[in-house]
């Protein structure tokens, strides 16, 4: 989207608009201990990727980007590399002979270190002898 004098722009399809829907659409690589991937948040996905960031507020920050970007740059980079649990979904496609595998997030939830930790403990008590839980 282009801001115009009193309208919006869209440069894929043609289209001007006074106010334009934002919403966010995020492309990632994602990384942990077994390599990396990337995958796209879309809708919801993205937004709460994005919390507490809102589209609205986004759409402000972009809007006054226009003169100066550093309140834009600032709003992406308090969300740059924040911890979620993941559930992504793998799917192959073909287009013209060549097969890519494309990875989905389905489901996105912030990382709860305090339920988590609560979790490691008790997998750890399988490994406790009698004697150290004797010790808690």
């Amino acid at each position: 989207m282009i801001k115009e004098t009193s309208t919006y722009h869209c440069e894929n399809c043609g289209i001007a608009v006074d106010n334009p829907n934002f919403n966010f659409n995020l492309t990632t690589k994602l990384e942990d201990c077994t390599g990396s991937a990337y995958a796209w948040f879309l809708g919801i996905q993205a937004t709460n990727i994005m919390s507490p960031i809102t589209p609205k507020q986004f759409q402000i920050a972009w809007v006054s980007s226009q003169n100066d970007d550093k309140e834009l740059k600032d709003l992406i980079h308090s969300r740059l590399y924040t911890p979620h649990n993941l559930m992504i979904v793998a799917k192959q496609s073909t287009y013209a002979q060549n097969t890519r595998i494309d990875y989905v997030v389905q489901n996105i939830n912030p990382i709860n270190y305090k339920e988590a930790n609560k979790g490691l403990i008790e997998m750890l008590k399988v490994y406790s002898t009698k004697e150290d839980l004797m010790h808690d």
